[in-house]
């Protein structure tokens, strides 16, 4: 059985930093690589009206991601600039993306206004959402 999760990173223009996670690499504790989304082909969907992104961004999807090892190797990489960094992150069963910051050199889960995380599960659900019990 799947379990999908779909991963977004941005940070300032540093796709130096970032190359060693566009490969598949086994030795990781999660399996799968990025794409980057504003360079080469993929940027002509980006650039409308001559503006260019002022940001990096890479994307995955990824089946059953182990999210803490995820979260180290990012937290390894050499970002010359690592207060830009900005991870989302969506499991399958999430209502929303939750977003992780860099915070005194450790990636934090940022609180997003009415959302709460069950404990037990990690589901990041919606609380504002009409009908629902919460």
């Amino acid at each position: 059985m799947s379990r999908i999760t779909d991963v977004i990173v941005s940070a300032d223009m540093q796709a130096e930093a970032m190359a060693p996670l566009t490969h598949r690499d086994d030795a990781r504790g999660w399996s799968g690589a990025f794409t980057l989304v504003t360079d080469g082909a993929a940027r002509a969907y980006w650039n409308r009206d001559g503006k260019n992104p002022a940001a990096a961004v890479w994307v995955g999807t990824f089946d059953h991601l182990d999210r803490p090892a995820l979260l180290a190797d990012l937290e390894a990489l050499p970002w010359t600039c690592p207060h830009t960094v900005q991870v989302l992150i969506r499991v399958e069963d999430d209502d929303c993306f939750g977003l992780w910051m860099m915070i005194d050199g450790k990636l934090r889960e940022v609180a997003l206004p009415r959302t709460t995380r069950d404990a037990e599960s990690g589901v990041l659900a919606r609380i504002d959402c009409p009908g629902d019990d919460l």
